[in-house]
């Protein structure tokens, strides 16, 4: 995925970007206001060697050097004595805690400060008060332990632990830390929101521009067809009345199918798509209303015999229509023809059983010859090519296939499947044709 991919898979899902780091935010912000406030305060030990008085006798520098070795080399066994119950018992008794010396370590922490004879204390509790006075029972009670130990063990040099530091009252809670905590919640909403945008993007399976088409198959693109909240009340576009994306992008599309069907006669457009609701008839009925404005004898055949709707689009009955000449109750010559412009001729079908039957017939064949003799261009609204597979049987009265992906319905692998399928036919297909393009959004560009 390159950047501009990424540009694009950010703006496709910027909603659900947003409303996952509200989220994390709102986490947050819960966290903060249920979450027990905590203080924290802090002392500092020094420790210094001492060494034993002898009348008479004076310090060598060597001994003070002793002395400051033992203090250094002393300093990460005073530190773990902290958490035992030589030191936590006595604070526990003299503050009258009902706690074990166990989960009282929990609260405190004695560290060394680098290589120094410096150790901190760090003491928390519900309350400021409470964090300071065990903070320096600790501090005190360690300092005692260390001069105890020391003085036991009847070395020429005791150690003394002076709380140089003293733990004072916090003037504030530790935690939950408010900065923290929304710095937490919004980092952790954007690698959530990360993941969740690369897992759309990789499971995507929808055709959604004509990137996706171009890299489902080797077909050739004819175009997109913008998408158009008009054609919901009236299917067919007004060629004569305002410019729009749509009839722009239909003008452009008839160019290129003009030009590929150059020296075959009158040719006929199947127009299909690989399942059902991915807007094949709105476009074979625009595609036919473009050819006519041309001036070419265009002639629009409603072969989608299971769900006919050319004759709803164009506001005329289904009396004497295709499927009725199918199923030989009348002869071609009788067809009804609705003529909605000077150059296009409309035959319209109602709902027939058996489809697949009637339109691999060799009536149906003879009809299709009988419309295209009398024709510069035919355009089929077919039925699907994959489920059912009515249009295939249109394979042999055709010459080619215009496939419509609908943007964010048609599946990837389908319009392969789809172009493959009448390719074994051996029919050729023209293109394919992306429509309900968006005009605004990541996709609205190619």
């Amino acid at each position: 995925m390159d950047f501009i991919e990424c540009i694009r898979a950010i703006r496709r899902h910027a909603v659900v970007i947003v409303v996952i780091v509200l989220a994390g935010l709102a986490a947050a912000a819960v966290f903060v206001a249920v979450a027990p406030a905590q203080f924290t305060s802090d002392g500092r030990l020094l420790l210094t060697p001492v060494a034993a008085v002898v009348p008479g006798v004076t310090q060598s520098p060597a001994d003070l050097v002793a002395g400051n070795n033992l203090v250094i080399q002393q300093v990460g066994t005073y530190v773990q004595l902290a958490s035992t119950p030589t030191v936590l018992q006595p604070v526990i008794d003299e503050l009258g805690l009902d706690e074990t010396p166990a989960t009282l370590a929990r609260s405190v922490s004695v560290s060394a400060v680098g290589a120094s004879a410096f150790i901190a204390v760090q003491a928390t509790a519900a309350t400021a008060e409470g964090a300071a006075s065990l903070a320096n029972s600790v501090a005190s009670q360690l300092s005692t332990q260390v001069k105890t130990l020391t003085t036991t063990a009847q070395s020429p040099v005791t150690i003394s632990a002076t709380l140089v530091e003293r733990p004072v009252a916090p003037t504030s809670p530790s935690s939950p830390n408010l900065v923290l905590s929304v710095l937490v919640g919004l980092l952790g909403g954007v690698a959530v929101a990360f993941i969740v945008v690369v897992l759309a993007e990789v499971l995507n399976t929808r055709v959604r521009r004509a990137r996706d088409l171009l890299s489902a198959t080797d077909a050739g693109y004819l175009g997109r067809l913008a998408r158009d909240r008009r054609l919901r009340r009236a299917p067919v576009a007004d060629l004569d009345g305002p410019p729009s994306a749509f009839i722009d992008d239909l003008r452009s599309i008839r160019a290129k199918l003009v030009a590929s069907a150059e020296g075959e006669g009158a040719p006929v457009f199947v127009v299909s798509s690989p399942t059902t609701q991915e807007g094949k008839s709105v476009v074979a009925a625009n595609l036919a209303t473009a050819l006519a404005e041309t001036g070419l004898r265009t002639s629009l055949v409603d072969a989608n015999l299971r769900a006919p709707v050319l004759a709803a689009y164009f506001g005329t009955g289904t009396e004497k229509g295709f499927s009725d000449a199918l199923g030989g109750g009348i002869p071609a010559t009788d067809l009804a023809m609705t003529s909605p412009s000077e150059s296009l001729q409309v035959i319209v079908s109602a709902p027939a059983d058996r489809a697949g039957e009637r339109l691999a017939s060799a009536r149906a064949s003879d009809l299709l010859a009988a419309i295209r003799a009398g024709s510069d261009v035919v355009v089929i609204d077919a039925g699907s090519v994959l489920r059912p597979s009515d249009a295939l049987e249109l394979s042999g009265s055709s010459t080619g296939y215009v496939i419509v992906a609908r943007a964010g319905r048609s599946r990837i692998d389908e319009v392969k499947s789809a172009v493959t399928a009448v390719r074994d036919v051996g029919a050729r297909v023209y293109g394919v044709v992306l429509t309900d393009a968006p005009t605004r959004g990541a996709d609205a560009r190619d």
